[in-house]
């Protein structure tokens, strides 16, 4: 199993704890971000996640 994950600065923090457990699990994944607590827009982090999910990747 291939996992994409994303998010915006809200979910920063939930995302990295996603991470940790993906890693505990030994599943893999691609974290596409972001890695800032400032303001973002989540479309910004979401499309290319969608895009690679959408093409098969994953």
């Amino acid at each position: 199993m291939r996992v994409a994950i994303a998010s915006d600065h809200g979910g920063i923090h939930i995302r990295k704890e996603i991470a940790d457990l993906l890693d505990e699990l030994k599943i893999e994944y691609v974290d596409f971000g972001c890695n800032c607590e400032t303001s973002v827009d989540y479309p910004d982090y979401a499309l290319p996640v969608a895009e690679k999910v959408a093409s098969g990747e994953f």
